[in-house]
């Protein structure tokens, strides 16, 4: 017969062989993850393939390939996509690049409105006007939640302008007194100027 001290001992005995044996492998794991490289994030990306954009396009566009196979649900993935291509006047590719944003987060006017920009620029002057019809009615959203204020006002009638409203500038300049803090006329003029320049 089986002394029973002998059999609790083995059983200890295995309980603290396979307690070892996880130890171990997790030591293991951790040395060897220590020394391994850590991924670069979506923002380290980001900010890189802006750092080297004006000296080497090909290699900011695979940084911000990475940053989007990093957090392929972020959005501004696309949309930094989108401006480096735009600023390169590659506005198919821009068009594209920021419908993929606004189909993650369609609630953005200002993104339409970029798209609407960058179609107008490649002819398809149908898609960019629907493009800045969609900003116009998120903006109208918008104006509504924050009635004080002025930078989204200015949005929403700069997009009325671009969708040929020549009272917009107008009208933004009689409600300057509700807006605490706003432009001069002047000011807003000028602004709306600039900005019809890069239409």
């Amino acid at each position: 017969m089986r002394n029973p001290a002998d059999y609790e001992n083995r059983r200890l005995l295995a309980a603290i062989t396979g307690v070892m044996l996880t130890l171990a492998v997790i030591l293991t794991l951790y040395v060897y993850d220590r020394g391994r490289p850590k991924p670069e994030t979506f923002q380290e990306l980001s900010n890189r393939a802006f750092s080297v954009m004006d000296e080497d396009l090909a290699a900011a566009l695979a940084l911000l390939d990475e940053a989007i196979r990093a957090e392929p649900g972020n959005p501004l993935g696309y949309t930094n996509k989108a401006v480096l291509l735009s600023r390169q006047e590659l506005y198919e590719d821009a068009a594209n690049a920021i419908g993929r944003a606004i189909r993650l987060r369609p609630d953005k006017p200002e993104w339409y409105q970029f798209q609407g920009k960058c179609l107008k620029k490649t002819g398809r002057a149908e898609e960019s006007r629907k493009a800045y019809e969609k900003a116009l009615a998120l903006y109208d959203v918008r104006v509504k939640e924050e009635p004080k204020s002025f930078d989204l006002r200015y949005q929403r009638e700069r997009t009325a302008d671009l969708l040929g409203d020549t009272e917009a500038i107008n009208r933004l300049i009689n409600d300057l007194p509700k807006y605490d803090n706003p432009p001069s006329a002047t000011q807003v003029r000028t602004m709306m100027q600039l900005d019809t320049g890069q239409r």
